[in-house]
């Protein structure tokens, strides 16, 4: 993540430094560029021109961009040397600091470029106006001047530009800081880091050239699960049932359910299915609506003239008479179940709805007897670890002995066993490395959910530097949410996060992006939720576990801020909440604009919410 946020700076500076001389030896004449390969091309395209400016002209000179160039390639070159002994708290405060102050440094190059753009553009006094803050598709935040707004901010450009020059000094104090540090660990070889080479690195490995190929889901240790919800399905009783399947986050719930719903049994057994996922934070009318069209069932023609309760009331009338299966997936309490039970008859002809939750409280609520999901057991694990990591390969007799190790250590949760799985399967099978592995996983006997997280962490922290911010990214979509690709392509694209590196410019960035999120499937960290009629993949999503993963990592490295829900809550009320770097909120999108808050750091912005 840092690293890439360095490099993302260093493309910066040194096409400011090649502008620089541009402006100093033919300020009148249309300025052109070396085509650059990534996302950054939105933000020269704005610097051409700003470049020549003489409001820019007065607050960027060649010296201090070129000073903050050469300091960037050293800190970048630590960061290379660095890899692999991020462990350590002395080298991993180390590098949060270099990202801060990266971050610190363009966003003020960046205000600066603003700045300069609408004195140029208004030859008013900036302070006077007032403007509208609009969601940016590129590095520099875009400001329209306007007299109607969706939202009116007075903001106080003088202040801002005072305070940017002042950071900027700040930065300067901070590098040197960070470099004597550097110097010490470099002079004494300290962490096995010996003296830097400055120079550009490539850190992006050959994308594959083939086309991907999904596989099918993969299962373990669940055949007798699967022949016993078949059997509450389709022999039990007539009366209308419901199946609650129980477990902890990654212990196999909806694949488990999912095994069901697709088999040959269901499909026959029952006239109508549906599948609806419902998360902590839920919609009863989605809810209502994604099992009409999960039904296939025909939407009333006047739906948008219904409230919940009529669109419920029709929902009741087009299921009457069927035996019917509907899956609610990720039920976190009974509330979601009160709201919708009415809507689903009971005609006495073996109807069944099944569930999947966290708490055996919710079934307890629904009068339910609970189906318990148990843990792997060792051979389970194995098998699972075997099958993920080495497909129709055989594991070789060496790596057989620390594989059953690391299996163990997952202590039977599948979704463990299956991401550090696509993590062996990425990198070269050694015994140095799978033993590495293995000491690195918890060995402790794991009690407690969070206890799970550094196991997990163990994948995103041995990622590619390049995919860990698409990875992240997934942290900005509320749970449960279906993504479709192009959607996700688009906004990494946008966001600067695919970059062309000279061994693979014949690719375009959207072709670049879809390789990314491959490779994002391979490891199992991005499950597959819908697929294209070619085999590609249409739509996808992350289990709820790793998207609590991505937040906290977000949170560690300022990369993103999620409001849930706005209730008013000042947005500068946290000073962590200045460093964050992307801003997506789920719901009361009006709420927070009439709010009125100015906040410039913020790189992107996103909104789901439904108040629009």
């Amino acid at each position: 993540m840092t690293d890439t946020a360095v490099d993302f700076l260093l493309e910066n500076l040194e096409q400011l430094i090649i502008d620089c001389d541009k402006r100093m030896t033919n300020k009148n004449q249309k300025q052109t560029h070396p085509s650059k390969s990534t996302a950054f091309e939105f933000f020269l395209e704005n610097w051409e021109q700003l470049i020549l400016d003489r409001y820019l002209e007065e607050l960027i000179q060649k010296e201090q961009v070129e000073w903050f160039y050469k300091e960037m390639q050293f800190l970048r070159q630590f960061l290379k040397d660095s890899e692999g002994k991020r462990n350590e708290q002395e080298v991993k405060d180390l590098v949060a600091r270099i990202r801060d102050v990266t971050h610190e440094v363009e966003n003020s190059f960046d205000f600066f470029a603003f700045f300069a753009s609408m004195k140029s553009m208004l030859e008013v006094p900036i302070p006077v106006r007032r403007v509208n803050r609009v969601a940016s598709s590129s590095s520099m935040v875009n400001i329209v001047a306007s007299s109607s707004s969706m939202v009116n901010i007075p903001i106080p450009w003088n202040e801002i530009l005072a305070t940017s020059k002042i950071k900027l000094n700040n930065a300067i104090t901070e590098i040197n800081s960070i470099k004597e540090e550097l110097m010490k660990i470099y002079k004494w070889n300290m962490y096995g880091i010996g003296e830097p080479q400055i120079g550009k690195s490539s850190h992006q490995r050959l994308l594959r050239a083939t086309s991907p190929i999904i596989e099918e889901l993969i299962i373990v240790g669940f055949v007798d699960d699967t022949t016993k919800i078949l059997e509450l399905l389709t022999i039990c009783e007539n009366q209308r049932k419901v199946i609650p399947i129980i477990g902890m986050a990654g212990l196999g719930k909806t694949t488990l359910a999912n095994k069901v719903y697709n088999d040959p049994t269901t499909k026959y057994h029952f006239y109508k299915q549906a599948w609806s996922y419902v998360s902590q934070v839920y919609h009863k009318r989605d809810l209502l609506l994604s099992i009409f069209t999960s039904a296939q069932i025909q939407l009333p023609s006047n739906v948008d003239q219904l409230n919940d309760d009529q669109l419920g009331g029709e929902l009741y009338k087009r299921l009457k008479g069927y035996r019917y299966l509907i899956v609610l997936d990720d039920l976190w309490n009974s509330e979601a179940w009160d709201d919708l039970k009415r809507y689903f008859p009971n005609d006495n002809n073996g109807s069944r709805i099944m569930f999947t939750s966290r708490n055996v409280n919710v079934a307890e609520a629904l009068d339910a007897e609970p189906y318990n999901l148990h843990f792997l057991n060792d051979e389970e694990s194995w098998d699972l670890l075997q099958i993920r990591a080495f497909r129709k390969e055989g594991c070789p007799t060496d790596l057989i002995e620390i594989g059953k190790i690391i299996a163990k250590k997952c202590r039977g949760l599948p979704l463990a066993i299956v991401v550090l799985s696509g993590l062996l399967a990425k990198k070269d099978k050694t015994q140095d490395w799978w033993s590495y592995v293995a000491e690195n996983i918890s060995s402790y006997i794991v009690s407690d959910l969070e206890q799970y997280m550094d196991t997990l962490a163990l994948s995103y922290n041995n990622l590619p530097h390049h995919l860990q911010p698409c990875f992240l990214y997934f942290g900005a979509f509320p749970e449960d949410y279906e993504i479709h690709v192009r959607q996700l392509i688009w906004l990494w694209v946008a966001e600067g996060f695919i970059r062309q590196n000279g061994q693979n410019d014949q690719k375009s960035l959207e072709e670049l992006a879809e390789d990314y999120l491959m490779d994002l499937i391979d490891r199992s960290l991005v499950i597959v939720s819908r697929k294209r009629s070619n085999g590609g993949v249409k739509a996808c999503r992350v289990h709820d576990l790793l998207r609590d993963l991505c937040l906290r990592k977000a949170h560690e490295e300022n990369f993103l801020r999620q409001i849930p829900w706005y209730k008013g809550v000042a947005a500068s009320s946290n000073p962590v909440a200045h460093q964050q770097r992307r801003m997506c909120i789920h719901d009361n999108l009006v709420g927070y604009t009439s709010s009125k808050h100015y906040e410039l750091h913020i790189r992107s912005f996103l909104s789901f919410g439904r108040s629009l």
